[in-house]
């Protein structure tokens, strides 16, 4: 493939993550891809956008900005044909490790699944509640992001998804 092109994809992608909490709760993707388009840019297009969830944003499952995780959202309410449609796993499980939920442990110590494990099991559950929904918007060309890990464990935390 050409220099930024993916194999199977047809195209270079970019994208851009945005505030959720900017314009009153309904996230910032439309007013910052409609400025990129403004500038006249090739390929503004067909940039993804990722926002942090909550009730405006049908394409990201949170931790933080969804209740119960996310779990509750239909992936058919993400995307639409003026947009490219991907679908956002949570955004660093271990990081909200702390809060008041405390679904996960960065080791998994104090009787909590490392976060790899309860991110794993957790969209096992999502995708066994969602799979029709998920078949068919694979089907018309949504795809689906892995949680983001960082840190020393990384790999780790994807070989531990991914198993």
């Amino acid at each position: 493939p050409a220099p930024g092109a993916r194999a199977g994809v047809g195209r270079p992608l970019c994208g851009l993550s945005s505030n959720v909490w900017n314009t009153k709760n309904n996230g910032d993707c439309s007013a910052n891809l409609a400025y990129l388009k403004s500038l006249g840019l090739a390929g503004a297009g067909d940039i993804l956008c990722k926002e942090y969830g909550g009730h405006n944003d049908p394409c990201t499952i949170d931790i933080n900005n969804d209740k119960g995780f996310g779990l509750g959202k239909s992936p058919a309410e993400c995307g639409s044909s003026a947009a490219p449609r991907v679908f956002f796993l949570w955004d660093e499980p271990s990081t909200h490790r702390h809060r008041p939920t405390h679904h996960c442990s960065l080791h998994g110590t104090g009787g909590r699944p490392r976060c790899s494990v309860w991110a794993a099991s957790t969209w096992r559950r999502y995708a066994d509640r969602w799979s029709a929904e998920l078949a068919l918007a694979r089907r018309r060309g949504m795809r689906v992001t892995s949680p983001r890990f960082h840190g020393g464990f990384m790999m780790k935390h994807f070989e531990e998804f991914f198993a």
